[in-house]
C-alpha cells in the first residue's frame, strides 16, 4: 500500500486546528489527515489495523500479573514488563514493533534484559538459544534456517511473520497470537530460571513445556 503526494486545498483555520490536534496525539499532519479521511470513507489503513492489533494483545495481557504495560505514544509499537523471580529481581522488557511489509503487516518483537551480572545474562543467553533452538525444529517445514532471530548479550530480537491468510483476519486475532506468543515465551523463560544450578534439568523441563504449547502457539496466523 503505498504514498503519494497531493496537492489540495483547506481553508488555514482547518490545518491550524488538524495541526492542533495533531500535535495533542503526537502525530504529524499527514498521518492525522490521511486517518481522517480513511474514517471517513470506511477505509481501514495499515495504521488503523496496527492500532487494532495492539488493542487486542493490550486486553489479553493487562489482566495477567505478571506483565506490566508501559505507556507508548507510538502506534506502531507496544512495551510491557515482566519481573524474573531471580537475584537482583531483574525485569525483562518485552517491545512489539508493527510495519507495513509484504503487502501487509509484518512485525519484530524483542525481549531484553539490563544486567551489569555476567552469571545472569549467560543464564538468559542460554534460554534464548534454546528457545531459538526449539523453533527451529517446531518450523523447520516453513523456515529451513529458522524464523529470523538474533541472540546478542540479554536481547533476543525475533521477527513475526504473518502468513497472507492472516491479512485477512481480525486484528483481534492476530492480537491474541501475538499476545500467546509473549505469554508462552515469558513463561517458558521463567520455569528455565526457576531450576537454578541444575542446567540439565531446566532444559528437559523447559523443551517439555514448549512441545506441549508449541501446537497451539502455531495453528493460526504467527510464523
Amino acid at each position: 500500500m503505498g504514498k503519494s503526494v497531493y496537492s489540495i486545498v483547506l481553508q488555514d483555520e482547518v490545518v491550524q486546528a488538524v495541526d492542533a490536534a495533531a500535535y495533542r496525539q503526537g502525530m504529524s499532519r499527514s498521518a492525522l489527515i490521511n486517518r481522517l479521511l480513511a474514517e471517513a470513507v470506511s477505509f481501514v489503513t495499515p495504521e488503523e489495523q496496527m492500532r487494532g492489533v495492539f488493542g487486542a494483545l493490550q486486553r489479553m495481557l493487562e489482566p495477567l500479573p505478571e506483565f506490566q504495560l508501559l505507556d507508548t505514544a507510538s502506534d506502531a509499537m507496544c512495551r510491557l514488563t515482566s519481573a524474573l523471580r531471580y537475584k537482583y529481581n531483574p525485569v525483562v522488557r518485552y517491545a512489539v514493533a508493527l510495519y507495513r511489509g509484504g503487502g501487509g503487516i509484518q512485525g519484530e518483537l524483542k525481549a531484553s534484559l539490563r544486567s551489569q551480572s555476567a552469571g545472569l545474562l549467560q543464564r538468559m543467553n542460554e534460554f534464548f538459544i534454546l528457545w531459538r533452538a526449539m523453533e527451529e525444529e517446531t518450523l523447520k517445514s516453513w523456515y529451513p534456517h529458522g524464523p529470523a532471530c538474533e541472540i546478542e548479550p540479554g536481547r533476543y530480537t525475533r521477527s513475526l511473520a504473518f502468513p497472507p491468510e492472516a491479512q485477512a483476519v481480525s486484528e483481534e486475532e492476530l492480537g491474541e497470537c501475538i499476545a500467546l506468543y509473549i505469554r508462552t515465551f515469558d513463561s517458558a523463560m521463567k520455569l528455565y530460571f526457576s531450576f537454578d544450578g541444575d542446567a540439565g534439568t531446566a532444559r528437559r523441563a523447559t523443551a517439555e513445556y514448549y512441545t506441549s504449547a508449541a501446537p497451539k502457539l502455531f495453528e493460526k496466523y504467527i510464523f
